[in-house]
């Protein structure tokens, strides 16, 4: 795996999207959403942070096949079961306050909106067995011999 890729202003965003196609011929393998927020026993909430998120892509087409995407400072996250995704585009969300994120990317018809990001080439990370875990599928409830 290579080292990771840190991109917290729009012009380095724009300019990674360049490189890689904007994604073109694509897909999200996998999600990962993680927030630090919690509800205590005593069922109290501490809401401090926004979430990150933890992507995995598969590509088509070069350069860069496989890509592990963060996204730090989440304050929006939508995604669509729209499997390949075309095209990718980014913008400045416009607004300056703890509640809402600077950037909001959006793809196929999925978006997230996010302070900081990074990325990392992840070769290794292909197929259809590629995961950042354990597969926690459960089998399916209909078989065939139903």
């Amino acid at each position: 795996m290579s080292d990771w890729t840190v991109l917290t202003e729009l012009e380095e965003i724009d300019k990674f999207l360049e490189f890689v196609v904007d994604l073109h011929d694509g897909l999200v393998k996998e999600v990962h959403y993680i927030n630090d927020n919690y509800v205590d026993r005593d069922r109290s909430m501490e809401y401090r942070e926004k979430a990150q998120v933890r992507m995995l892509i598969q590509k088509q087409m070069s350069p860069l096949f496989f890509l592990e995407l963060r996204f730090e400072g989440v304050s929006r996250l939508v995604l669509s079961p729209h499997e390949i995704i075309f095209g990718a585009e980014i913008k400045e969300t416009g607004v300056d306050s703890p509640e809402r994120s600077r950037f909001h990317f959006e793809f196929c018809y999925s978006n997230i909106e996010f302070d900081r990001m990074k990325w990392r080439e992840v070769p290794d990370w292909h197929g259809r067995e590629a995961r950042f875990g354990e597969d926690f599928r459960p089998p399916p409830i209909m078989t065939e011999e139903w």
